[in-house]
């Protein structure tokens, strides 16, 4: 017997779970004899005279096809109705066959029987069967309905025996005793196809009362209907490890996708959600938040709720696309077996391209939906230091895969793949976690404190002095001291704020930041410049930023402070309305920072760039006011001392030499402003000014450069004494000799 698809061309359509749907036709066979059509190929044949029988035996008569002749008997028919009629083992009355008597109570004379759907006779031979009363007695059927074997436990099985078209179609979804379920099947392409839809939900959906939340257990709607839920029993089986795949189509025409691979549930009641496995697609990981709960009521729905990062399907909400701009006009969702995928397509990667995220956050590039043989896919990694591979000590941002057929087994992806790694030069510690990687290196001596430890970084592959993070520090050196970070003391508070789990460590390490010193009357109180320092990922101390006999932390990717842009591991900012070089390099200072000093005409191009961002962001003009002019900016590239490497600390190249150069240099005359023209095409210069000049009204400020006076004072002479309070190098310092 076979069943499926639901709608044969003879029967029309119905829903209903427990009955068989039939024509009835009454047609006159002979003139004494009238038919019953069951619909189904039974003819149930009857004499039209309630005192005349089939061939002497019975009133009516099961046949397949042919006619009957009717005999003359005069006996009594049952009076009784359904007098010792025994109903066969799970079948449903189709038809009753009644004479109605003239002051007499009608008369049962018959009753047809089919099985319910999904079921067969265990005799075979026909769909129905017919209890035939007969002299007060009746010919009980001894047959009973059982399950059929050859209903499908799904849209997979479908495909596997050939058919191919998109219908709705009986299946019985634990494939041993589950009622028969009605499901739309998508057949018309055998590797994209036998998916079995099990939720359709769009902006027209009339969904019902939330209070009843057995509808939303058990299901409603039509298969082939525009609102439909399968339930909760025929998705959630312990037996079965599914693919689940969700379409998303948003108000504006955008089609987004999702696949999950080994999802597995509990037992019931709870049918909890055990695991999902890999995701697969573009439209983010929305499910993954109800992982582990068990299903439960929520508004307008039953189904796997979390307290955060929930994805409600019924009410068209989908977590990821949360504050993206992106309302969901339909959601579809589909299963299909894992053993069955795995022998048509190739398997789930693992990834959600998520390029539709102003920026990107993880991934960008092209995962579809198929994953036919044929089908390619290509995936960047966004985040700096992530990539796929070192080869050659190369980070490959980018992977491209084809999906492609096998000589043994199902369709394998041309290439392993993993996803997204963080990626760290050798002599770095990764912490995916923080999406960082960090170097320690040792002390150094040097006149020049910070400035040498943020170049000493910028060596290092363009790092910056690390942040300071909650990690175990003992994995990158055991040098119990503390290691210099990024982080300093700007007026009474630390930039940028360290982890909350961070306290100074008072003990051994001095921890006041509010240290001044009175340096000028023609000045303010100014602080001294103090760095950070970690000592572990509890303690960190207050340090000297002028001192070198510190560790030094470095950073990949480069990070730096905000309001300062990172370039080739150093950190900038642009300053503005300062008179003069002197006032410059102090609002610099106050920041943590000094006058930028150059090494390379990439930084001259990356200092235009900056000043240029800035005055679009900040409406600023040229130093003569007009837009058109160029800005003159301040830097600290000087050869005061005889050459611009401010004594060994800096290299400038040989290009920057040459422009920095100048044949017309006054007395003087050692400092350098850098000019940007308005026109981006046209390439910066370098201008001579002395100290107090006040040709610029912007400055370029470096993290952390050199502060205060770089070269010792004159040396003392014979019979003369020095006064030089606590050694200090700061602008306007006094020191007295006598």
């Amino acid at each position: 017997m076979t069943i499926f698809p639901v709608r044969p061309p003879s029967l029309p359509y119905t829903n209903t779970l427990l009955s068989v749907s039939v024509v009835e036709t009454y047609l006159a066979v002979t003139d004494n004899v009238k038919s019953w059509q069951a619909g189904n190929g039974d003819v149930v044949l009857f004499c039209e005279s309630d005192s005349k029988f089939f061939n002497r035996t019975n009133r009516l008569a099961l046949v397949h096809c042919g006619e009957a002749e009717c005999g003359e008997y005069f006996s009594l028919s049952c009076v009784l109705p359904e007098s010792g009629l025994e109903e066969p083992l799970n079948a449903v009355t189709t038809k009753d066959f009644i004479y109605d008597k003239l002051l007499l109570p009608s008369v049962l004379a018959g009753r047809y029987y089919t099985c319910s759907r999904g079921m067969i006779w265990n005799g075979g031979e026909g769909p129905g069967r017919l209890a035939v009363c007969w002299n007060r007695q009746w010919n009980n059927i001894t047959d009973s309905c059982v399950i059929d074997p050859t209903v499908p436990r799904d849209c997979s099985e479908l495909a596997a025996r050939g058919f191919n078209t998109s219908d709705v179609y009986l299946t019985r979804p634990d494939g041993v005793s589950q009622l028969v379920t009605e499901v739309w099947c998508d057949l018309d392409d055998q590797q994209e196809g036998a998916w079995m839809t099990v939720l359709k939900v769009d902006t027209n959906s009339q969904l019902p009362d939330q209070y009843k939340d057995s509808m939303y257990f058990y299901g409603f709607g039509s298969p082939d209907d525009t609102t439909f839920f399968i339930g909760v029993p025929r998705i959630a089986s312990p037996a079965e490890t599914p693919l689940r795949s969700v379409l998303l189509t948003t108000s504006d025409g955008g089609e987004y996708h999702v696949t999950y691979d080994n999802v597995t549930f509990g037992e019931a009641p709870q049918r909890r959600l055990l695991s999902l496995g890999s995701v697969h697609g573009n439209a983010g990981d929305g499910l993954r938040g109800a992982e582990g709960k068990s299903v439960q009521s929520g508004q307008n729905s039953f189904w796997w709720l979390s307290q955060e990062r929930t994805s409600n399907l019924f009410a068209l909400s989908w977590f990821p696309f949360y504050g993206e701009g992106k309302d969901l006009a339909k959601v579809v969702v589909r299963v299909r077996p894992q053993e069955y995928d795995a022998s048509v397509a190739c398997p789930p990667l693992g990834v959600s391209v998520e390029a539709w995220r102003d920026p990107p956050v993880h991934l960008t590039g092209h995962v579809p939906d198929s994953r036919a043989p044929g089908v390619t896919v290509n995936i960047t990694c966004v985040k700096k230091m992530y990539g796929f591979d070192m080869s050659g000590e190369v980070r490959r941002k980018t992977e491209f895969l084809i999906c492609e057929e096998q000589a043994n087994g199902g369709p394998a992806w041309n290439s392993s793949f993993s996803p997204c790694q963080l990626l760290c030069p050798a002599e770095f510690e990764p912490f995916p976690e923080f999406d960082v990687c960090l170097h320690q290196e040792p002390p150094e001596q040097s006149s020049y404190g910070a400035t040498s430890s943020a170049l000493r970084c910028a060596g290092e592959e363009g790092a910056t002095l690390a942040t300071a993070y909650d990690i175990p520090y003992d994995q990158l050196s055991t040098d119990p001291n503390p290691a210099m970070t990024i982080h300093r003391v700007v007026g009474d508070n630390i930039v940028p704020s360290l982890p909350d789990t961070m306290t100074c460590h008072e003990e051994d390490h001095h921890c006041q930041a509010s240290h001044f010193k009175l340096l000028s009357p023609l000045l303010s109180l100014r602080q001294l410049s103090k760095c950070v320092g970690v000592i572990n990922s509890e303690n960190y101390t207050l340090l000297d930023c002028g001192a070198s006999d510190y560790g030094i932390l470095c950073q990949l990717p480069p990070e730096c402070p905000e309001g300062f842009r990172d370039h080739r591991g150093l950190c900038y900012a642009v300053v503005s309305s300062v008179s003069n070089l002197v006032e410059g390099q102090l609002k610099c200072e106050e920041r943590g920072a000094s006058l930028a000093i150059p090494q390379t005409l990439e930084d001259l191009k990356f200092f235009a760039w900056l000043v240029r961002q800035h005055a679009a962001n900040s409406g600023m003009t040229s130093s003569s006011g007009a837009a058109s002019d160029p800005w003159q900016v301040m830097l600290g590239l000087n050869d005061m001392l005889g050459d611009f490497t401010v004594d060994g600390l800096f290299l400038p190249d040989g290009e920057l030499l040459d422009l920095a150069n100048t044949t017309n240099q006054t007395l003087y005359d050692y400092w350098r402003v850098l000019e940007v023209p308005a026109d981006e095409d046209t390439f910066p210069s370098l201008l001579p000014v002395t100290f107090l000049s006040n040709s610029a009204t912007y400055a370029i400020c470096m993290l952390f450069g050199p502060t205060g006076c770089w070269t010792e004072p004159p040396s003392l002479a014979a019979n003369m004494t020095r006064v030089w309070e606590d050694g200090a190098k700061d602008y306007f310092t006094t020191i007295s000799y006598k």
